[in-house]
């Protein structure tokens, strides 16, 4: 359904339509804001419900990497105190007896990174900054000078990810237990419907310990979670930002691993979260486009309708109008709008004091051409003479038809009497000229009252002064004007 720029603009014309689209308008506002409103509530829901999803998962890692942790040191102290008293040339079988599928290495190393003894052989410690990247150097030579317990963080060893923790054993050697992170095991627990999944667990310091996928173990994060890790002393908690690591924005959850200085988190790409939500909403969103397309489509339709409407009622108000105060066999205003006109006249005579002419017209010998020719050509006299007595004045002046072939003319646009005289003589020039059969004794003629005034006058007073101009005028032999100043 389309509406014109005519029918648009119609619109605001009428008081049904301009309500009707207002009313539409305010609707649609009103349903828009609802729309929106719902949609950034159920954005909200669903970010929430993930960030609850993703510090569920960090929690519930946490407390296993803190199992495990925990593991970890048991295992390093029964070692070292079956180690004591023990000569480290014992110490292989020792490692054997505590050795299982979880443990890729346990080894004695010096200070200086010299490796004792390993089970299995071969094992070396990460200290050539070549090979390795220089935060995992770094960390490893840390822990083989501290005075506790010390993880260093995952790293890459003979084609697969280790990490290893260490106890010190005293004489400034160290018993060391590589074995593979336990992420993947974690992972595999997590049941989250996002490809962008990451998990992984970061020193305070914003070093990334061991994460899954691996390509930002050892980054140093600068990003949200390291300033919240920094900065804050909660336990656990989610975070919507940027992460120096993963270089994109992540929505993400951590928990503090006890008693140590790490931390596990999830994340999943913000991006990735934006997509699924869209997906998810966008039959609710074709859906309200639709809705919005029918109801364009329905408003459209019943304003192009009310306005047929209104366009009808407009011309029959016109016509009732029109009828009203014009002769419908002329066309020229009827008696109903020449008192309406007097009126206002007179009392711009009475308030102005302007000059103000009333002519009576009545013609001469139309009931012979009505009688003998029929109502048709009467009719058909009527119009011309309407014609003629409307080219003989001038645009602003009224001429009427008061009354079967009787006719008046209101002017006030005359100097003075003169003007008056060649306006008669006019009119009755050029009715005398209408020929409308061959016998002479059938054409038409006009006889004028003329009747005027410079001064303030009662409209009876003007109107029985030109109705006797009138009668002396048909008095004289007609076709002719008579003219009275009151």
């Amino acid at each position: 359904m389309k509406i014109s720029k005519r029918e648009f603009k119609l619109i605001f014309a009428y008081k049904t339509t301009r309500y009707i689209f207002i009313f539409w308008i305010i609707f649609n506002i009103i349903m828009l804001v609802s729309f929106i409103g719902s949609i950034i509530a159920l954005y909200s829901y669903e970010l929430n419900h993930t960030k609850l999803e993703l510090l569920t998962a960090a929690r519930q890692s946490s407390s296993l990497v803190s199992k495990s942790i925990r593991s970890n040191k048991y295992i390093l102290f029964a070692i070292k105190k079956e180690l004591e008293n023990k000569p480290l040339s014992k110490a292989t079988s020792v490692f054997k007896e505590f050795y299982n599928k979880d443990v890729e290495y346990f080894a004695i190393a010096k200070q200086n990174g010299t490796v004792i003894a390993s089970y299995p052989a071969g094992f070396k410690l990460p200290l050539d900054s070549k090979i390795y990247p220089n935060h995992i150097v770094d960390v490893a030579k840390e822990c083989l000078h501290a005075n506790s317990y010390c993880i260093v963080p995952t790293y890459f060893y003979k084609g697969y990810l280790t990490h290893f923790d260490t106890l010190p054993l005293g004489n400034k050697t160290f018993l060391i237990k590589a074995s593979a992170p336990v992420l993947q095991s974690i992972k595999d627990q997590i049941f989250l419907p996002y490809k962008s999944l990451d998990l992984g667990i970061i020193r305070n310091d914003g070093l990334m310990q061991a994460n899954i996928p691996p390509e930002s173990i050892g980054k140093i994060q600068t990003g949200i979670l390291s300033k919240i890790l920094k900065n804050t002393k909660e336990q656990y908690g989610s975070y919507i930002g940027y992460s120096s690591a993963y270089r994109t924005d992540k929505i993400g959850a951590f928990s503090r691993i006890d008693g140590s200085n790490l931390t596990f988190f999830v994340s999943i790409k913000k991006s990735e979260f934006l997509d699924k939500f869209l997906a998810s909403v966008f039959p609710i969103i074709a859906i309200a486009f639709l809705g919005a397309f029918a109801s364009l489509v329905t408003i459209l339709w019943i304003l192009d309708k009310t306005i047929d409407l209104e366009e009808t009622k407009r011309k029959y108000e016109k016509g009732i109008e029109y009828l009203a105060y014009n002769d419908i066999l002329t066309h020229i205003p009827n008696r109903t709008f020449f008192e309406h006109r007097f009126n206002q006249m007179i009392a711009g005579l009475n308030r102005n004091q302007r000059k103000l002419c009333l002519m009576l017209l009545d013609l001469d010998g139309f009931k012979k051409i009505n009688d003998t020719l029929g109502h048709d050509s009467g009719d058909a006299a009527l119009k011309t003479v309407a014609k003629v007595f409307k080219s003989n004045i001038r645009a602003h002046d009224t001429v009427a038809r008061i009354g079967g072939d009787e006719f008046a003319i209101l002017t006030d646009s005359f100097e003075d009497q003169k003007d008056l005289e060649m306006i008669a003589k006019r009119i009755i020039k050029s009715i005398n000229s209408l020929i409308f059969t061959n016998n002479m004794d059938l054409n038409i003629g006009v006889s004028i009252g003329i009747a005027y005034t410079t001064h303030p006058q009662t409209k009876e007073a003007i109107f029985k002064a030109a109705d006797n101009a009138l009668y002396n005028s048909k008095e004289k032999g007609k076709n002719t004007y008579t003219i009275v100043r009151i």
